[in-house]
């Protein structure tokens, strides 16, 4: 019995040395394979990114535009591991952009040619939108401030001198969203008028918008309120020979009042 029990400790020890020289070796190859795969995802070429291919882009250069995604769709912690030129770092699809000339951009990758296609919509310019201090911005149909524009003068751009306020900041709208689309409907409006537009004034305390024109009448509207009807009862107005009044005020709702 000693003898069995003594012959059957041996081979039992036997058998266990085999089972930790294979776990010693599946250790080693899976620290290779990790090391192997971070080599091939951080250092290969593979996964570099060999092209990009921009289109819509008619006022931005194509670096400009990489900057910009860059600072927006790559800000995570992947790409504080990976290089911003790996194809896998980028984001596939639609990414909405503020504070930039770009308002969105659609993106898709091509793994085989390692290529980034970015499909771009910039904003597009509607007024101008000057501050008290002097300083000037362009802002898009949306009312969003998005690029420093000059001092102009004349009517071949809509352009508004905000009285009260000396700071605005990219990105956001240049009123409050109560008061945006009214201004905007405003601005867009008083075109159709027929009269030669000097330029706008806005008076944020009073929440009113002031058209000048050029040896015409000035146009007084409010901000709290859509003035659409009121400048289509206003081109009725003008029709019947109201075109040498001194002003019209527009800033009551459905009530238009004129100074002779």
């Amino acid at each position: 019995m000693r003898v069995y029990s003594s012959h059957n400790q041996i081979y039992i020890s036997k058998k266990k040395r085999p089972s930790k020289i294979k776990l010693f070796l599946w250790f080693l190859f899976a620290g290779l394979a990790i090391i192997g795969l971070v080599y091939l995802l951080v250092y290969s070429p593979i996964f570099q990114i060999k092209n990009f291919k921009i289109t819509g882009n008619e006022r931005t250069p194509n670096e400009l535009v990489i900057t910009i995604l860059k600072s927006f769709s790559l800000s995570n912690k992947l790409n504080s591991v990976l290089s911003d030129n790996n194809i896998i770092v980028w984001p596939s699809g639609e990414i909405k952009i503020n504070q930039t000339i770009i308002s969105r951009a659609i993106i898709s990758k091509n793994w085989f040619s390692r290529t980034i296609s970015i499909k771009v919509e910039e904003r597009q310019k509607f007024a101008i939108w000057c501050l008290s201090g002097g300083d000037c911005y362009w802002i898009d149909k949306e009312g969003v401030v998005f690029d420093k524009a000059p001092l102009t003068e004349g009517g071949l751009i809509l352009a508004v001198q905000d009285l009260k306020n000396n700071s605005i900041t990219l990105g956001e709208k240049a009123l409050e969203e109560r008061f945006i689309n009214n201004l905007l409907a405003a601005l867009k409006n008083s075109q159709s008028l027929g009269f030669s537009i000097n330029g706008f004034e806005y008076d944020k305390e009073l929440q009113e918008i002031k058209m000048t024109t050029y040896g015409g009448p000035y146009i007084l509207f409010s901000v709290r309120f859509d003035p659409s009807s009121n400048i289509n009862a206003l081109i009725k107005l003008l029709k019947e020979s109201q075109k040498n009044s001194k002003y019209f005020d527009l800033r009551i709702e459905n009530k238009i009042f004129i100074g002779n």
